[in-house]
């Protein structure tokens, strides 16, 4: 905030290039390294955070502003996300089959930080889309183990089993979204304390 917008920019671009570069070369090499390293996953993190940081610094003109330039970039971000979710390749995955998804996804972020009126935005801000959203982090925590635990004891080939996964993950993640993460969120130590404590 206080000095050159490069000290935040530079780091980052540097970091996030040089993880998409890395997981582009270990694709081929070794892809179940590059599915589960952080350092060749960092570009996915790190091009949220530089479109949260450009949203920090620039002030949209009016005619960015405009839903009719809007509207578009939500479809298109969603086309990609639904492109990168049924196209996905275990072989091909992290990449490529993975940048659509991120792409898509800084897309219609954009659209909603906009404020849009279109379509897109209506729909993501239907109530059921909402409360996934809220319990995606726990949903990203606990349908691992669901998972793993289910492919290494009965298996996950049935219909039923994979229900039951899915069931057993939004049980899992609604319990810990209100006795773990809302609580800690709410904790005076962090919510009342200096920043740096936090």
């Amino acid at each position: 905030k206080r000095r050159s917008p490069y000290l935040a920019w530079g780091p980052l671009v540097l970091c996030a290039g040089f993880s998409l570069v890395l997981c582009a070369g270990l694709q081929a090499r070794n892809p179940e390294l590059n599915f589960y390293s952080v350092f060749t996953r960092f570009w996915e993190l790190g091009a949220g955070t530089l479109l949260c940081l450009w949203h920090a610094r620039s002030k949209p003109s009016p005619e960015i502003e405009n839903a009719i330039l809007r509207s578009p970039m939500g479809w298109v971000g969603l086309l990609l996300v639904v492109t990168g979710f049924v196209g996905a390749r275990p072989e091909h995955s992290p990449f490529p089959d993975t940048l659509p998804a991120v792409l898509g996804t800084l897309l219609l972020i954009h659209a909603g930080t906009q404020r849009s009126s279109g379509m897109i935005n209506w729909l993501l801000a239907a109530p059921l889309l909402v409360g996934i959203g809220k319990l995606s982090y726990s949903l990203y925590l606990w349908h691992w183990p669901v998972y793993a635990g289910l492919r290494w004891t009965i298996g996950l080939d049935s219909t039923v089993a994979k229900a039951t996964a899915l069931a057993a993950s939004f049980v899992l993640a609604a319990i810990s979204y209100r006795v773990i993460e809302q609580p800690v969120r709410r904790l005076p130590t962090l919510t009342q304390g200096p920043t740096l404590r936090a």
